[in-house]
């Protein structure tokens, strides 16, 4: 796949599905509890939760072709959610 269409691939087929939308909004009670307590493991059980919401679609859900396609998305599910709590973590002061 070209980046163009891994992105596409993991901000819409990646993040489909109820499950994974479930998870995703509750992982950001734990980010937002994590960021206003300055509390490092919340922000990371952020990025756990919001993760297994993939983990789910990957193991339940998705058919060989979109399974061989998930892999090559993996590197962008570690950079983009680092970066944004990289980013988060910084704008919160916590360095």
């Amino acid at each position: 796949m070209s980046l163009i269409e891994t992105i596409k691939f993991f901000f819409t087929t990646f993040h489909s599905g109820t499950v994974n939308i479930i998870l995703h909004l509750v992982s950001l009670a734990p980010l937002i509890v994590g960021l206003l307590s300055e509390k490092v493991y919340l922000v990371v059980l952020f990025y756990v939760i919001e993760s297994s919401g993939h983990v789910y679609n990957y193991v339940f859900k998705f058919d060989q072709e979109l399974r061989r396609k998930s892999i090559e998305v993996i590197p962008l599910q570690i950079i983009i959610p680092g970066l944004f709590i990289f980013v988060l973590l910084i704008l919160f002061k916590f360095f």
